[in-house]
């Protein structure tokens, strides 16, 4: 959602109560699909920044559904909404961060994409059998899903070495890579490389996360650069948002 909706402190403190999941517009047909059974705008199809909150069966909605940005007057509005609902469904307090595995992206590109947009580092597991890789990603689990790392985090998990090539600096076939995303996401720089996890790697991300410097993107200026650049996002389904193609073709006009 614009304008740090989800930045807010009020809406990360109310976001604990919630299963959160950030979908991946055109990058998913399946999704595509479930999204447009949620909102679709005066264009009848899918649109960008698709926000809602829903009851646990992920069908009914408990909030008018539409763009992020308009769902809501204010961030601290969002925040005394969603308390509001969590009262209703107070959930399995056992359950908390009990979740096999983290939230993984469906391929390290995208997820190297999404960590640039996001402003956030990116952590892949890596590993040469399919056995390996599950049992990383379950011990990963358990120390990146508490309340000081849930949250800081993209994440991304891969077999195929061919994944890590846009990545600099790394030495390591397995284990776990934390990823400082280049601006536009096509490259990474690797910052930090564990072969696996111990009872000390929990303090070590929140040690990497409390030292980075925040980044901040000038929208206009980024996307100017981007188009100087020659680069260009090819997403898997056709993008259909008017406003997103209609923003794209003026920046072109001007560059």
């Amino acid at each position: 959602m614009d304008r740090s909706f989800l930045l807010n402190p009020k809406v990360v403190a109310a976001s604990r109560q919630f299963v959160c999941i950030r979908l991946s517009t055109y990058e998913s047909e399946s999704e595509a699909e479930y999204l447009k059974s949620i909102y679709v705008g005066r264009s009848g199809d899918l649109e960008n920044t698709t926000f809602a909150l829903l009851e646990p069966n992920g069908r009914k909605t408990l909030s008018r559904p539409g763009r992020g940005p308009y769902a809501f007057r204010s961030a601290s509005q969002l925040a005394d909404q969603m308390d509001t609902i969590a009262k209703d469904y107070p959930g399995s307090q056992s359950a908390k961060y009990q979740d096999p595995q983290p939230p993984v992206m469906d391929r390290v590109d995208l997820a190297l994409n999404v960590a640039a947009c996001e402003n956030l580092p990116l952590l892949i597991t890596c590993a040469e059998t399919d056995e390996d890789l599950k049992q990383l990603n379950q011990a990963l689990a358990a120390h990146v899903w508490n309340d000081d790392l849930a949250g800081q985090f993209v994440f991304a998990t891969t077999r195929n070495q061919a994944d890590l090539k846009p990545l600099n600096g790394s030495t390591k076939n397995s284990g776990i890579l934390v990823v400082d995303p280049g601006p536009y996401g096509i490259t990474g720089r690797v910052q930090h490389e564990f072969a696996g996890v111990d009872e000390t790697l929990s303090a070590k991300l929140l040690q990497f996360v409390t030292r980075l410097p925040p980044k901040t993107k000038d929208r206009s200026e980024h996307r100017h650069y981007g188009l100087q650049l020659g680069l260009d996002w090819e997403t898997v389904i056709p993008e259909t948002d008017p406003r997103s193609i209609r923003a794209k073709a003026r920046t072109r006009g001007r560059d």
